[in-house]
């Protein structure tokens, strides 16, 4: 299954850059993520609840980014097994570029799923991932736009908090 999409987000590109590489700034954004934790150079371990359909379980996997360069993308590898419910393994690709309004973030996915996540339907898989996709990104957008309008300061409001 393949997916892709876009997102504005109004931040300058280096703030971006910096909170795709944040695991807190992540972790904060992946709906349903319970921990994100570094397990090695660009390389996390993850636990997230997801529901797709009818399946919800608990899932357990790894994060890696590789093909990175500075302030325009990467490549990301992730893959997870919710017992039962079976596994999913992705494989994305994220670009950033200028945009007048912000930053353009872009990204192309590869996804596949196994178990009892398979025998749900490739139209709900399908779903369910894009509603995730987007979910993540509405997420990030938000947190990365709040960051980028706190006072320069010192002080630091909570990630996914108010700016106020």
């Amino acid at each position: 299954m393949e997916f892709s999409g876009s997102q504005t987000i109004a931040a300058p590109r280096d703030l971006v850059w910096q909170c795709l590489n944040d695991p807190a700034m992540l972790q904060a954004s992946v709906p349903g993520c319970e921990s994100l934790v570094p397990s090695g150079d660009d390389a996390y371990d993850a636990t997230v609840v997801a529901a797709i359909g009818p399946v919800k379980a608990r899932f357990t996997g790894s994060l890696t980014l590789s093909d990175k360069v500075a302030g325009t993308g990467f490549r990301l590898a992730g893959q997870g097994t919710g017992g039962v419910a079976g596994f999913g393994r992705m494989i994305a690709d994220v670009r950033l570029a200028d945009a007048q309004d912000g930053t353009l973030l872009t990204y192309e996915a590869k996804a596949e799923v196994g178990g009892k996540l398979a025998q749900i339907g490739a139209r709900l898989i399908q779903s369910a991932a894009n509603k995730i996709a987007a979910d993540f990104f509405k997420r990030f957008n938000a947190n990365v736009s709040a960051r980028a309008t706190q006072p320069v300061d010192g002080t630091d409001a909570a990630i996914g908090g108010d700016a106020a």
